[in-house]
């Protein structure tokens, strides 16, 4: 962790335009001493909800910059403590981790800043929070107006709204409610019930120590930090004979139906058909697991998906740049990849006596001058060891070993998850300010481009004006020396009136309208305005 230095008025304009989580994440110093460094330097930090409010689009008033002799702030970051591996990885139990606190602050901190600590954790995203907001607009417009109208805003038939409504438990107004309404008689508004879901619950047990890092999901709020403690340390794998989600499943379904053994079969008449599979691409780890430890994985990926079910997660899959299918699951709103693949050993090949007669027939036809072909013999076999490893996001890395399996640590690898979520989140959020800053660069040099053009065309223009204005000039004294000499034949009255709207119609200052050729255009260069004949 590294120190830096800012200007005093530079620092407060970030924190008030983003917050203290974000700056302190941008310039890679701990929270707290950001804080204090604030505290120091009198710099005021936005109160609690002051950044839901600007995000929403309340009104929010920043706390002006007080003065200060401190132009330049140095925060230098305090010296890091080593820590040893084995210390930081160590079982923690859920208890302890709801008594340690989320962020480490200087004990004079008061509460307003503990709270706009929480206010820039990420908040866990449940689905009761989702559908709820949603249950409240719908319900608020249908006793506001008639279903046949609300239905138009959702481009909906009537009967598809009220199915909608019937399905998220809110109420309709009864038959004659409106008509009621209209005459001012009294009328009753049902109050919106309390959203209740029926998610498939998780297999769970006894509760245990977690194997995870004592800073876990420190990006989290707290609330939703120890709910997922909570669930981590009590989940658990189902059997192999429990019921699974329908994504799981199906998997599962995929699998064994690719790995059914293929046999010919026989037309009518006799002829041979070659057995062929009913699925024309692998399915999912068709070629990376055995069928004996297909169903541990497939109920692993279900006790996955159970737990994630009510924070809007999901397994699914998304094509990648190669067009490939790559399964995900969805944690916290990012879609997280993962892998699993079963180990393979490395043993000698034992010779069968199927080989050992193919090498005796190919030995025997080259002592005789013969050609044949060597058979083809493997040195090696790669049988699989049932010994699983599990990648999420490439990043936390999960295998069988002696001391436990997969099912064993199925807690920490849903943290795990939720830990890959955070990073993803920052990505995305980094390359969405980067296409930000490319945009308005984009746009920026277009503005200039399109100020430069345009100053170049009012510059042509001008000088196209200009040289049109001399032309006439140099026309009206011409027009002047004719008049002075009697014995030049254009010094009569026609001629001279009619070189004395030519022009005019060539100055700019004047621009007369000529009957043949209409109003000059000014502006364009010598060559657009060259006059030539029609042959037509």
């Amino acid at each position: 962790m590294a120190g830096f230095s800012i200007d005093r008025k530079a620092l407060y304009d970030e924190i008030w335009a983003s917050s203290v989580t974000k700056v302190a994440e941008k310039h890679e110093i701990s929270y707290s001493r950001l804080l204090s460094a604030c505290k120091e330097n009198n710099i005021p930090i936005p109160p609690s909800g002051y950044n839901t409010k600007r995000e929403f689009g309340k009104p929010v008033q920043p706390i002006p910059l007080p003065g200060s002799e401190n132009v330049i702030i140095v925060i230098e970051a305090p010296p890091e403590k080593k820590k040893d591996k084995q210390e930081q990885i160590a079982p923690i139990s859920v208890e302890e981790l709801a008594e340690e606190p989320i962020d480490t602050v200087d004990n004079n901190e008061d509460a307003l800043a503990d709270e706009e600590t929480e206010d820039n954790k990420v908040p866990l995203q449940r689905y009761v929070d989702q559908q709820q907001a949603y249950r409240e607009e719908l319900y608020q417009k249908v006793w506001e107006r008639p279903v046949s109208e609300v239905a138009k805003d959702y481009s909906i038939s009537d009967n598809a709204l009220r199915k909608r409504c019937i399905n998220l438990n809110i109420p309709l107004p009864e038959r004659g409610y409106w008509a009621k309404l209209k005459a001012g008689k009294t009328v009753y508004k049902e109050k919106l019930p309390k959203l209740t879901t029926n998610f498939p619950k998780p297999h769970t047990g006894e509760k245990r120590k977690l194997h995870i890092e004592t800073d876990a999901l420190s990006f989290m709020e707290k609330k939703g930090r120890l709910e997922l403690f909570e669930l981590a340390s009590i989940l658990r794998v189902g059997g192999v004979s429990s019921k699974m989600l329908d994504a799981a499943q199906k998997m599962a379904d995929d699998f064994k139906e690719w790995h059914k053994p293929i046999r010919d079969t026989y037309s009518p008449g006799g002829y041979w058909i070659p057995g062929r599979r009913t699925m024309s691409e692998p399915p999912f780890l068709a070629n990376d697991i055995s069928t004996k430890t297909a169903s541990r994985v497939f109920h692993i990926l279900d006790a996955i998906e159970r737990a994630l079910k009510p924070y809007l997660g999901s397994l699914t899959y998304q094509y990648t740049l190669n067009s490939n299918k790559q399964y995900v699951f969805s944690v916290n709103g990012e879609k997280i990849p993962f892998s699993i693949s079963e180990g393979k050993d490395k043993i000698i090949h034992e010779i069968t006596q199927a080989e050992r007669l193919e090498q005796i027939k190919y030995e025997e036809a080259r002592s005789k001058g013969h050609y044949a072909s060597k058979p083809n013999i493997p040195k090696y076999e790669y049988p699989w060891n049932g010994k699983l490893k599990m990648s999420v996001a490439g990043i936390y890395d999960f295998a069988d070993c002696k001391a436990y399996v997969l099912e064993d640590r199925i807690g920490e690898i849903l943290i795990a998850f939720f830990e890959a979520s955070y990073s993803a989140r920052l990505r995305r959020l980094q390359e969405e300010e980067k296409r930000r800053k490319e945009h308005e660069e984009y746009l920026r040099r277009e503005r200039i481009k399109e100020l430069y053009n345009n100053e170049v065309d009012k510059t042509n223009a001008l000088l196209n004006k200009t040289a049109d204005f001399e032309i006439a000039c140099r026309i009206r004294r011409y027009i002047d020396a004719i008049k002075r000499d009697p014995n030049n034949p254009d010094n009569n009255p026609d001629w001279i009136d009619w070189a004395s709207k030519k022009a005019d119609w060539i100055d700019p200052t004047v621009a007369r309208e000529d009957e043949f050729f209409g109003k000059r255009k000014h502006g364009l260069d010598v060559d657009q305005k060259r006059l030539e004949k029609r042959w037509r």
